[in-house]
Parts: C-alpha cells; structure tokens; sequence
C-alpha cells in the first residue's frame, strides 16, 4: 500500500474494511503522511486525489492518477487517457 499525505487542513478518514457490517476506518491527520489501507480504486480515494486533498508516494501516484483521469474522462463521454 502506499503512504497518503493529507494535504488539507481536516482530519480525513478512510473505510479499510468492512467487520460486522460496520466500517473499519484509518485516520489521517492534516499534514500526516502514512500507509493506509483504503483501496486505490475507490470513489473516495480518486475524489480526494482529484480535488488535490491527498497525494500519494510516487510510485502509486502514477498508477492512482492515471486511473482516476481515465475515470473523469469516461464520465465527460471520452473514453480515451489522452483527454485527461
């Protein structure tokens, strides 16, 4: 998993897993960077990764970001990387 850095001035919470039908979450504090086992792939992680409120390591940064441009790009009806 790679560290997340919270670049906002809020706590931001993160849903790891799911036990007993309740949500299992990870905190991050303002300026905080660690490893957090959210998935790269959700909404919420490609949200706050678009809106610039959390940035990745660069090794999974490329990854994440080129996944949640493809994903803004099918939502604006184009369906090709290059658009983003």
């Amino acid at each position: 998993m790679p560290k997340i850095t919270n670049n906002t001035k809020r706590v931001l919470n993160f849903v790891t897993s799911v036990k007993d039908g309740k949500a299992i979450t990870d905190e991050l504090k303002p300026g905080e960077t660690k490893v957090v086992e959210a998935d790269m792939n959700s909404a919420q992680v490609k949200g706050m990764l678009h809106a610039g409120a959390i940035s990745l390591e660069k090794r999974a940064a490329s990854k994440a970001t080129k996944a949640a441009k493809v994903d803004i790009a099918n939502a604006a009806g184009d369906a090709s990387p290059a658009a983003a």
